[in-house]
């Protein structure tokens, strides 16, 4: 159903499947599931040793410090090649297992399988130990010579990892310091740097997982005696290397900038929908209510559940499940229905269209409900457990949007316009689906990100999610904004359905009529009738005729259906204003200095 206020159509029910969809869609590519597992493994350390030879040669070894708990068969390695790259000399080493190793060189990368034993024989899987596996090598072509300076571009921790290491210690040795310039990528993942004689010792801080960490270095032609395991570049280098570097770390202080100030950006924005939440309910939530214990107003319940009814994304002025339900409760009250008091459990709830009494009384939204339960009819009698199953979707959908219809017809004959005056709610709406968006892509631009400011930027992402989840489902509400007779008659039905849930006030039957209808009508029938129940003998509520109805289970069945059928269908119409509605950068290959992260080596590894 499309609430139309003045010349505006506008429907939000699609705003629930929606947001449900991206929601689920960001839990499931963010949120990872932990399964119950009594085996595990860490990577506390590991120490990089980068040999940079006179010819422009590499020498690379690896350890790797292993923390098992639990049963493992090995690790496995993988080293990534460029395509002008080569790897010599391999060589595998293990403290404190026994093992074998494969390796397979598939033309772009290069894979290690080591296979961890307890014993000699190596029959037996590790299991609950620490072990160092040593990988060396020699690395080809990586060195690259321009016409002023060699380059040395290496990741001592590539990304494809499958844990985090608590750090990494790496040597670079060189003939000497003099004149070396270098850089770690990114910055804010080293700890501390110096240099010992012609060694350059680096140490890292913990890197997640899916993160990458990289030496790069200018050094000068003069400590090389030859190129010839190196790759020569016919241009200048250093101006371009600095340069690249240079515009590296303006991001990267722009990244760390932009994720200090976005807690206080969101926090800023926070002010908005509360700001539009006052405008429209700040009066309504200062006036208190009064009540006698007597009907505030003379209203059908489908009129006060229009108005006053549950449900945070329920447009004012529209009629929901609750109140098509009171409406039937509201007839059988007014006896033009009768429950069969005395039927037999096996043959289920029983209601009666009363012939005598003259339908001519009766509102049109009225009369539309006793329509469709006359379908139901067979000799006179309507069996209430066969209409769960008998009921048409398309032929509930019809009525129930002429009955909505209807309601709203007899709300807008004036008195709407003496309740409140409409809002221009586009902005809230806007605000609700960008920041939506936005705490998505801040959760995901954070999310085990070790830039600094990452964290902070992240729970903001997570405190913005329900805001604006929320900003989204309850824009029909905020659409208007109460006069001082809406104010009151809101906080009169509030207050008499709080009255209605204190069990005190159940010393007179006569009142349990109007409690079952109009708490049905604000959301809280179960309520009612679980107070009633738990207050008077079961005997004695066999003559509440609403009482057996409502808190009969075939009563809850069919409300569960509607509310099914009217939900689906709800998922299904669309938001639409004043129209009817039907329906790291990357490395080089090659030649030429390539940007942070684009370095040889790096790669990765896991346990099996």
């Amino acid at each position: 159903m499309i609430y139309k206020f003045g010349d505006r159509i506008v429907n939000f029910k699609g705003n629930i499947i929606f947001t449900a969809i991206i929601i689920l869609l960001m839990l499931t590519g963010i949120v990872c599931s932990v399964y119950a597992d009594d085996r595990n493994y860490s990577i506390p350390w590991a120490n990089m040793d980068l040999v940079v030879g006179d010819n422009g040669a590499l020498h690379v070894t690896e350890i790797i410090h292993y923390h098992f708990t639990g049963t493992y068969n090995g690790v496995n390695r993988n080293i990534p090649l460029k395509s002008y790259e080569n790897i010599d000399n391999i060589r595998v080493n293990v403290t404190g297992a026994y093992y074998n190793y494969t390796t397979e060189n598939t033309g772009n990368q290069i894979k290690l399988n080591v296979y961890l034993f307890e014993d000699p024989e190596k029959t037996i899987p590790i299991q609950d130990r620490d072990i160092d596996v040593v990988y060396s090598y020699d690395m080809l072509h990586v060195v690259k010579f321009y016409n002023d300076v060699a380059e040395l571009q290496y990741k001592v921790w590539g990304e494809g990892w499958k844990v985090p290491v608590g750090r990494v210690n790496t040597v670079v040795h060189l003939r000497s310091e003099d004149g070396v310039k270098y850089w770690f990528n990114p910055p804010y993942l080293t700890e501390n740097s110096s240099w010992n004689n012609s060694n350059l010792l680096v140490t890292s801080t913990n890197i997640p997982r899916n993160n990458w960490y990289e030496v790069r270095m200018a050094i000068p032609l003069n400590q090389f005696t030859s190129y010839g395991e190196g790759q020569k570049v016919n241009e200048n280098g250093a101006l371009a290397i600095e340069n690249i570097q240079h515009d590296y770390a303006n991001m990267v202080w722009f990244e760390e900038f932009l994720f200090t100030i976005l807690p206080l950006i969101v926090l800023i924005s926070l002010i908005y929908p509360f700001y539009i939440i006052y405008q429209s309910w700040g009066g309504q939530l200062r006036t208190k209510g009064r009540s006698t214990g007597n009907l505030p107003e003379n209203d059908p319940p489908a009129i006060v559940n229009a108005i006053c009814g549950n449900g945070i994304s329920k447009q004012i002025g529209d009629p929901g499940i609750d109140g098509f339900l009171a409406t039937i409760m509201d007839l059988i009250k007014r006896r033009y229905l009768i429950v069969d008091h005395y039927y037999y459990e096996e043959e289920g709830l029983k209601l009666k269209i009363n012939k005598n009494q003259d339908v001519k009384h009766l509102k049109s939204f009225e009369k539309t409900v006793l329509d469709f339960l006359r379908n139901f009819e067979k000799n006179g009698i309507i069996h209430m457990d066969n209409m769960g199953d008998n009921i048409e979707k398309a032929h509930f959908k019809k009525k129930f949007l002429d009955w909505r219809k209807q309601v709203n017809k007899k709300l807008k004959g004036g008195r709407l316009k003496t309740m409140f005056v409409e809002r221009n709610n586009l902005g809230m709406y806007i605000y609700g689906f960008v920041t939506l968006l936005g705490s998505i892509l801040i959760i995901a631009m954070t999310y085990n990100n070790p830039i600094p400011g990452s964290t902070y930027s992240f729970y903001s992402g997570i405190l913005l999610l329900p805001v604006s989840i929320l900003s989204i489902f309850i824009t029909s509400k905020v659409n208007v904004k109460w006069t001082d007779i809406g104010k009151e008659y809101r906080a009169n039905w509030k207050t008499y359905k709080g009255y209605m849930k204190n069990s005190k006030h159940y010393e007179d039957p006569k009142a349990f009529d109007n409690y079952i209808i109009y708490g049905t009508a604000l959301g809280v029938g179960d309520n009612i009738t679980k107070l009633i129940g738990k207050k008077f003998p079961e005997e004695d509520l066999l003559n509440i005729p609403l009482y057996i109805f409502q808190n009969s289970s075939e009563y809850k069945q069919f409300r569960t259906t509607l509310i099914s059928y009217m939900g689906a269908y709800g998922a299904m119409q669309a938001y639409i204003i004043g129209h009817d509605v039907t329906g790291g950068s990357g490395g080089l290959g090659g030649g030429g200095a390539g940007g942070a992260g684009g370095g040889s080596g790096g790669g990765g590894g896991g346990a099996f």
